[in-house]
């Protein structure tokens, strides 16, 4: 085992960890709602009691959720009734399969009361929900987002940056970033972005080695993220024209463009069958062109404000990139530095990132709406993070306090928002008279989500979520309910020392190694 891949585990372990004992086990909107029932359908092989074969279509089950359409297509198949994703509910299934059948957590595992949360409708909703679907969200977003900062560290290391440097870039990504914030959820946006990095990894591994193993692999891991989030096209697209573009030089020109396109061609056709027998419509006669709407770039099917939504998106009090995720503020000097290092790969970034960013603004709720924004520029900001590193290693020390300063300040976001549910105490409850909803009250404000929440600081919910937790926190973490104070401290502690150690044994070997091999090599000069 190489050094990059010992690495690579630690980092990941100790990340897992991380994840693990701050992860709250519940969802936090219905979009994880409709992806968890119908993977504990599929687990228990049985259709909801509600659901009527030739009546019920895939909204049956919760129709508030669905806006604007309050209605989907008729199912043929009760157990994938549901408005998500064949492939995000199969990514679900493991965890509460181990569950159902195991009973690692059960009703009586975990009971809150009003000694824990103030609000007795909340607490009621949290002592009814399924364990087995606890034990998931316990356990679901750890695995794929731990997974993702190992390879982003990968992604690092094959750029040639530094073990430091990749280190460095892969703890500010999994705790100065939303990646932190989204840990604790399981929107389909956790398991796709793994699959985006791991496919963007061995796609420069071809680059770097044109073999068509990694070819393949790389399109495999792209579609299986596309299937669960259609924006990943914006990943692909650019990926297959600068794929293009490398191979015309290259020996085995045919054949390499076959091993990266076929697992492309085979995944979604084998995606579009599976999504054609779930509803009463003929393979046939299935529209393949509105799987490609999103290639539009939203404008079509968006109707917002294109030049408000860009600015919002970006740089919005309740919603904008920048403000959540400040260490991303550096990008407008570390493009620079990483253009210097790789054009075409710069070029390449870029690309990906303004597709994403272009399309989304166009969106009338590019806010994300009540989700920890921003949401759907989430998959982006890996790209955005990467040139930080051609910077570090070029600028050395005289950026270290820059780094430092936007990094705690992202932590500190995040930290906020993951130590309590930011979801039920900030936003509220749609016509409600508490939270960030209850400014529409007498009002008429879409979604029930006004303007000043986007646009002010004074109700932006990021600045809301930090006045919660200074002047009424309401911890919600599992595992500390779960062991009490009294053992959650010293095991949390003692698993993140161990590992912590693990991971400087693994690097203090490096060091010893590479002193070891100088010394020899200057006694034989």
């Amino acid at each position: 085992m190489n050094q990059n891949t010992k690495i690579f585990l630690a980092v990941t372990i100790l990340f897992f960890s991380i994840y693990t004992f701050t992860s709250d086990a519940h969802r936090a909107t219905s979009d994880e709602e409709f992806a968890q029932q119908q993977s504990l359908r599929i687990v228990l092989q049985e259709p909801d009691p509600e659901f009527v074969l030739g009546e019920s279509d895939s909204t049956f089950k919760y129709p508030q959720f669905v806006y604007p359409h309050p209605k989907g297509p008729i199912c043929t198949i009760g157990v994938l009734c549901y408005n998500a994703s064949i492939m995000h509910s199969a990514t679900q299934i493991p965890f509460i399969f181990l569950n159902h059948h195991l009973n690692f957590l059960t009703n009586d595992s975990v009971n809150f009361t009003i000694d824990d949360f103030q609000d007795t409708h909340y607490v009621w909703w949290r002592n009814s929900f399924e364990p087995s679907l606890t034990f998931m969200e316990l356990f679901y977003g750890p695995f794929y987002l731990s997974l993702a900062i190992g390879i982003f560290f990968l992604i690092s290391r094959a750029f040639n940056y530094k073990i430091t440097t990749s280190l460095l870039l892969a703890f500010l990504l999994g705790l100065g970033t939303i990646f932190f914030a989204y840990s604790q959820t399981s929107y389909n946006i956790v398991p796709s972005v793994f699959f985006a990095l791991a496919g963007f990894l061995y796609f420069k591994k071809f680059l770097d080695t044109p073999k068509i193993l990694y070819s393949t692999i790389s399109a495999s891991f792209l579609i299986f993220g596309f299937m669960m989030r259609g924006d990943i096209i914006f990943i692909i697209i650019p990926l297959f024209f600068f794929f293009i573009f490398i191979i015309i030089k290259q020996k085995q020109k045919i054949l390499k463009l076959i091993s990266f396109t076929l697992p492309l061609i085979v995944g979604y056709g084998f995606n579009r069958t599976i999504e054609t027998m779930r509803f009463e419509k003929a393979l046939l006669n299935s529209d393949v062109s509105s799987d490609f709407s999103i290639l539009a770039l939203g404008f079509a099917r968006g109707g917002g404000d294109f030049f408000e939504g860009i600015f919002g998106i970006l740089f919005s009090p309740g919603a904008g990139l920048f403000i959540y995720v400040p260490i991303l503020l550096t990008v407008f000097f570390t493009f620079t530095d990483f253009f210097k290092r790789d054009k075409k790969l710069t070029v390449l970034c870029l690309t990906i990132c303004a597709l994403f960013v272009l399309h989304f603004s166009s969106f009338p709720y590019w806010e994300g709406f009540t989700a920890f924004s921003p949401k759907y520029l989430y998959t982006i900001i890996p790209f955005l993070l990467l040139p930080l590193g051609a910077s570090i290693e070029k600028r050395g020390k005289k950026i270290l306090p820059i780094i430092f300063v936007l990094g705690g300040l992202g932590f500190l976001f995040n930290f906020v928002y993951i130590i309590q549910d930011v979801s039920w105490f900030v936003w509220g409850q749609p016509g409600g008279f508490e939270g960030l909803m209850s400014l529409a009250q007498g009002r008429s404000c879409d979604l029930y989500i006004c303007p000043e929440v986007t646009w002010t600081f004074q109700f932006s919910p990021l600045i809301n979520s930090i006045n919660l937790a200074l002047n009424n926190l309401q911890l919600d973490l599992f595992l500390l309910k779960l062991f009490g104070i009294q053992y959650y401290l010293p095991l949390i502690l003692s698993i993140l020392s161990i590992q912590s150690y693990i991971l400087y044994r693994i690097l203090k070997s490096r060091t010893v190694y590479l002193t070891d091999y100088k010394e020899d090599t200057e006694k034989n000069i």
